[in-house]
């Protein structure tokens, strides 16, 4: 807490205590050695610190209520007889202002010198203090009039200000649509042929537009259909080939069903079975595909030749 300040406010730190021994004797001891007191009485430290505080009827009487709680007043002052005693000569003044009572009461400076005072110069130097502290309100009181008339003037001369700025305003945007307004009717004007000729080459170029989509959709819807054809025909195929295998092995274990039974004891006994065979497959395949029917039924007619030309030459 000790410090190389110069005074207690700027030593950083201070101690407060209602110890008035300890008080003396931090005082005492402090002169005695050259350095800052750090000891501090409760009403001394509200003394200090009431110039900071702006000064109003709420604080001055929460100042005064402040003294008189029961802590503040088992303290040892000095000044309390004299605070009392100008309580009890206050108490005459009826018109006596509330804020103007509460100042003189919280004011140890004004109370120190009244201490040793008898009653008809306690008296004495209560009046001078009361016009002192009257004539401080009075010029207190014109200084705030005359701040009150100031700033009433400049608020005066600022809305005046506003208002004419506002008047500037109005009239620069009614100058500002009307300029606007005219520079609309001319574009109007100037781009009413230009609108007419960009709307025929958008109906030209919306009709080829559609001419196309025509042409497009056409060409998709054959595309689908040539392809469900091709589809259809692989189909068609498959399904004709899948016939005539089965058709004909149908038949050919008919044809071997039937001669198996018989004695068959032909030279070329092997050589026509296989050639009824074929003939039986060429002819249900050309049955079943018209594209290939000329060359199966051909080659099965050819088969049919071969098996006549065997039996005869047998």
């Amino acid at each position: 807490m000790r410090s190389k300040a110069k005074s207690s406010l700027e030593a950083g730190a201070l101690f407060i205590t209602r110890d008035t021994l300890l008080y003396m004797f931090d005082w005492e001891t402090s002169q005695q050695q050259d350095r800052v007191a750090c000891a501090v009485l409760p009403d001394i430290f509200l003394q200090v610190l009431r110039p900071f505080v702006s000064s109003n009827a709420d604080f001055d009487r929460s100042f005064e209520e402040t003294f008189v709680i029961p802590e503040f007043r088992a303290i040892e002052s000095k000044s309390s007889e004299a605070r009392a005693k100008m309580l009890s000569y206050l108490t005459a003044y009826e018109t006596l202002p509330e804020e103007t009572a509460s100042q003189l009461l919280s004011n140890d400076l004004l109370l120190e010198p009244l201490r040793p005072t008898e009653n008809e110069q306690f008296h004495e130097y209560l009046e001078s203090a009361l016009q002192g502290q009257n004539a401080s309100l009075l010029e207190e009181k014109a200084a705030l009039e005359k701040q009150f008339e100031r700033e009433l003037a400049e608020k005066e001369a600022l809305e005046k200000r506003l208002e004419q700025e506002r008047i500037e305003r109005e009239k620069e945007k009614t100058r500002a649509d009307k300029a606007e307004q005219l520079l609309r009717q001319k574009e109007k004007e100037l781009t009413s042929p230009r609108m007419k000729q960009k709307e025929d080459v958008g109906q030209r170029l919306e009709e080829i537009n559609r001419e196309r989509q025509a042409r497009e959709e056409a060409e998709n819807r054959a595309k689908e259909e040539a392809s469900a054809r091709a589809k259809a025909e692989r189909q068609a195929e498959i399904f004709a080939i899948t016939a005539a295998i089965t058709m004909s092995l149908v038949l050919i274990g008919l044809f071997q069903s039937l001669i198996y039974p018989l004695k068959w004891f032909h030279p070329r006994g092997l050589g026509l079975p296989l050639a009824f065979d074929a003939l039986f497959i060429l002819s249900t395949v050309g049955f079943f595909h018209p594209k290939w029917r000329k060359w199966c039924w051909g080659v099965g007619a050819f088969a049919i030749l071969i098996v006549i030309i065997q039996l005869l030459g047998s």
